[in-house]
């Protein structure tokens, strides 16, 4: 498992669900350990669709942050050029990680990579 002490404080992913329809529905961590147990909701289905969204909300967060840099490399000559999404992402990620989309890090701690950042060729990767 990662340290997070330098980097966001919660466990790092992947995440998993575990129970069914006869079992109480857990999130647990890639080593089995329980994060959540989700409430009973009226219907089986509604409590499983809970759980999944939770379970992958580190695959989120790192969707998420890969995207804003994305966007602020690509547009980083042109100032003028703004998206609203990007600032709701980036106010997203500070608000769960306390951190900068720059500063997020994946599933194992590294910083996430900007999705097809050009190299020094100008090529993207």
């Amino acid at each position: 498992m990662t340290d997070t002490t330098t980097s966001t404080k919660f466990t790092p992913g992947p995440w998993h669900v575990d129970g069914d329809e006869l079992r109480p529905l857990f999130v647990r961590d890639d080593v089995g350990d329980i994060l959540t147990e989700i409430a009973p909701m009226p219907t089986f289905e509604e409590s499983e669709a809970n759980a999944r969204l939770i379970a992958a909300a580190p695959e989120l967060l790192s969707v998420v942050a890969r995207a804003a840099r994305w966007w602020r490399m690509t547009n980083r000559n042109m100032p003028s050029v703004t998206a609203p999404w990007v600032s709701e992402a980036n106010a997203l990620l500070e608000r769960v990680t306390g951190l900068s989309a720059w500063d997020v890090q994946d599933l194992e701690g590294r910083p996430v990579p900007v999705l097809d950042a050009p190299d020094a060729e100008g090529r993207a990767s």
